[in-house]
């Protein structure tokens, strides 16, 4: 399953108050000085899909506070977060509202407490289900040890880091490690087919069951003194038997106490063996990782060249978008400029046009009254033929200067309109040049990329472990205290045990 982050809004999220985080799904770097919320988007991303913090706390503040601490009021905290699950979007969403209640008798409402509503694709679902379903989509444990390096080592118990190891490299059964040793073929027969873990607890409740048996004796004694006669006994022939009868109890609760102490030293130099295994087991890593150290140095070099090459796919995309766009407007301004010059020629041929123009004067009839059917004297029609030519020049010379003033604003836009061509050429060749080198360089990065993955899948050889003095100094450290407990001795706690139940 393929999961990536979309989108994350923020909103009165501790610190933040309006915030939305768009990487589209893609690797992405946060950076920032102490205290402006790289935490807090790590918390607020976490909070939504496991009600916890980046430490792995769940009771934490996300309110927003003020300069002392206080919690600010009547804000609605909330994270919205969507995902790209196998390339579909989800969308998580996280409210925390406060509770206000007024009180009988009160005139201001309190604060009495917060809830919390969740939304799973824009569904209102209640808290349950919401965990139900992030549980099914997303492991907690697998995520956080993906996410967080420092996880494996700082949050999770050792018994189930060394399950966890042991399920990876593979672990020994009982047999194959009593096998693996002479000295350890005596244990065989001990442990009867049973398992050393099952067997130490069937020791330890054998321990158990003696010492409530000894707790036992000294009320059993008394009670047994109640019963005896009330004539006159002979106290001196009692007092005898009694006293050889507590001689021999001492020495029975003595060898008791000495198989008990015997079973506990067992019991010790078991969890001490187990302690040893695991530090061998650490030093053997150590072996692993220093021999594979020239392998180690591949990884690290994959890792950066990896980066590298996420960081260039990402520069030569932006440049392409780039290009793009100034291609865009070279073409739009190139398709502007030719409008400009087409208009630019049109006024040119107006201009000519109006200048071309002559005045023409009236012919006589036009100067007869259509009313009285005379016609104008010599004075008058002189007069009007004046203020006809007068007119027409008057004319002429505004739609001349309107004509004129038209040009001016066509090549004023014409000569901008030219010069970003120009720039947007210039920006366009440059930039050009720029993501033909990132290509080059990309190739070159995943050239050397092909050749690390090479390397990398040559097998790698087995060191000599007892080469090491730490791993052959704890073999050894195993061997005498395994020596030790593959010793014979005589268990005689069921014998001891029926002697004492006699005696009593």
């Amino acid at each position: 399953m393929d999961i990536r982050l979309n989108t994350l809004c923020l909103k009165n999220f501790k610190g933040i108050e309006d915030f939305t985080l768009n990487i589209n799904g893609k690797t992405a770097n946060v950076y920032g000085d102490n205290s402006v919320g790289k935490t807090t988007l790590a918390d607020s991303f976490l909070w939504v899909l496991f009600n916890k913090d980046s430490t792995d706390r769940t009771q934490f503040a996300v309110k927003p506070q003020d300069e002392y601490g206080n919690d600010i009021h009547n804000l609605q905290t909330e994270v919205e977060a969507e995902l790209l699950v196998d390339g579909k979007p989800l969308k998580l969403r996280k409210m925390l509202e406060e509770k206000w209640t007024k009180k009988r008798g009160g005139t201001e409402p309190e604060l009495t407490g917060n809830t919390i509503s969740y939304w799973w694709d824009d569904e209102p679902v209640k808290e349950k289900e919401y965990k139900y379903r992030m549980s099914r989509l997303i492991d907690e444990d697998l995520f956080r040890m993906i996410t967080n390096p420092m996880y494996f080592n700082t949050k999770v118990k050792w018994e189930e880091r060394r399950k966890m190891l042991l399920t990876i490299c593979g672990d020994k059964t009982d047999e194959e490690v009593i096998e693996s040793d002479k000295s350890l073929a005596k244990l065989k027969g001990i442990l009867d087919g049973k398992p050393v873990e099952i067997y130490k607890n069937i020791v330890a409740d054998k321990l158990k069951t003696l010492e409530k048996q000894i707790k036992n004796i000294p009320p059993r004694i008394d009670e047994l003194m109640l019963t005896l006669p009330k004539e006159q006994p002979d106290y001196a022939a009692i007092e005898k038997e009694l006293q050889r009868h507590k001689a021999e109890l001492d020495g029975i609760e003595t060898k008791l106490s000495d198989a008990m102490n015997l079973a506990k030293e067992y019991s010790e130099i078991q969890q001490v063996i187990s302690k040893l295994k695991l530090k061998l087991e650490d030093a053997k890593a150590r072996i692993d990782a220093e021999s594979g150290e020239g392998r180690k140095q591949l990884v690290m070099q994959k890792a950066e060249l990896s980066n590298e090459r996420m960081l260039l796919e990402s520069g030569i995309d932006t440049l392409e978008t780039s290009i793009t766009q100034f291609k865009n407007d070279i073409e739009s301004n190139t398709a502007l400029r030719v409008k400009l010059l087409d208009e630019w020629r049109a006024l040119k041929r107006e201009h000519t046009d109006i200048l071309a123009k002559e005045f023409i004067e009236p012919v006589e009839g036009n100067f007869i009254c259509p009313t009285c059917g005379q016609g104008l004297l010599e004075d008058a029609k002189e007069q009007k033929i004046s203020e006809l030519r007068d007119n027409f020049k008057a004319d002429r010379d505004k739609r001349l200067a309107e004509v004129e003033e038209r040009i001016k604003q066509n090549v004023t836009k014409g000569t901008s309109v030219k010069e970003a061509i120009e720039k947007a050429q210039a920006k366009l060749s440059e930039q050009q040049k720029e993501l033909t080198a990132r290509q080059k360089q990309l190739k070159e990065v995943e050239t050397k990329l092909s050749q690390i993955d090479i390397e990398l899948s040559r097998p790698t050889p087995k060191p000599d472990y007892n080469s090491n003095k730490e791993y052959a100094s704890l073999q050894k450290q195993i061997q005498i205290l395994q020596a030790e407990l593959d010793r014979p001795r005589e268990d005689k706690t069921t014998e001891l045990m029926t002697c004492k139940r006699e005696i009593q």
